[in-house]
């Protein structure tokens, strides 16, 4: 029933828009450089943008709708009794793309002076564009100024999403922890009640600074409680129960989620 609903949500996303299923997924141990690592790595992509002028806010406006109904509809799933409505944050947004920009393929933030929440979690994916995606001799710039906001970006963010919900395969239930051999803090961070703000970004990159992998889609997602990549799933999520039957007494229920 649960796979049914999710498979039923993932072709609601996706009907409208080009889809591909050749993932070439890189795996969470090859995601992560050391800290300490120089954090400049610029691309020829991003000069390609900077020259372009191109309109990086465009996608908040594109994507915003998009981002948080998934994210909504899958926290739904989980019949959880305390589970939070997530909105659209820009400033966590912001913190999104320019991290995205550094084409880095680690957990992070660009630095700033002051940082919005006092606890920010990540997601972090990165996928090889598919070659069907560029037409004829058309290189990965074109490919980007052109696919910025488009069907074929927008499905490659919203795979994302599904990619790291996937991991609630790892996830034991009836002990409320990940399974030892596979962590599944992606999925935690989906679905984490205490979160109420999402922020994400996506960018092209002919390279990415710790990966031999060329031609890469990043997508980052910020949450606005948890940490980047510690022990994340040291506690349960969220609680089962009755929908909102847990909600602070200053929230609403609003289709399943406290809001």
């Amino acid at each position: 029933m649960f796979e049914a609903a999710c498979n039923s949500l993932h072709k609601r996303y996706t009907s409208s828009l080009t889809r591909f299923t050749s993932y070439q997924h890189v795996p969470a141990d090859e995601q992560r450089v050391p800290a300490h690592l120089p954090l400049r790595n610029i691309q020829q992509l991003q000069k390609h943008r900077l020259q372009q002028h191109l309109p990086f806010d465009l996608f908040a406006q594109s994507y915003d709708k998009i981002i948080v109904d998934l994210h909504n509809d899958l926290r739904r799933l989980e019949s959880s009794s305390n589970m939070r409505k997530l909105k659209w944050d820009s400033q966590l947004y912001k913190l999104a793309r320019s991290w995205a920009e550094e084409c880095i393929n680690s957990y992070g933030h660009p630095y700033r002076k002051e940082i919005p929440y006092s606890f920010i979690s990540q997601n972090i994916f990165i996928d090889s564009v598919p070659s069907s995606y560029l037409e004829n001799d058309e290189n990965l710039e074109s490919f980007y100024s052109k696919n910025l906001i488009s069907k074929k970006s927008k499905t490659l963010v919203t795979n994302a999403i599904y990619e790291w919900y996937g991991e609630k395969r790892f996830y034991d239930g009836e002990n409320r922890k990940c399974k030892l051999e596979q962590g599944c803090n992606s999925y935690f961070r989906i679905v984490r009640s205490n979160s109420t703000r999402v922020g994400c970004a996506h960018n092209f990159c002919a390279n990415i600074f710790g990966s031999a992998r060329r031609n890469q889609l990043i997508v980052i997602c910020n949450y606005n409680f948890g940490t980047m990549d510690d022990s994340d799933e040291t506690s349960a999520p969220y609680l089962k129960g009755v929908p909102c039957s847990l909600c602070n007494p200053a929230e609403i229920c609003d289709d399943q989620l406290c809001s």
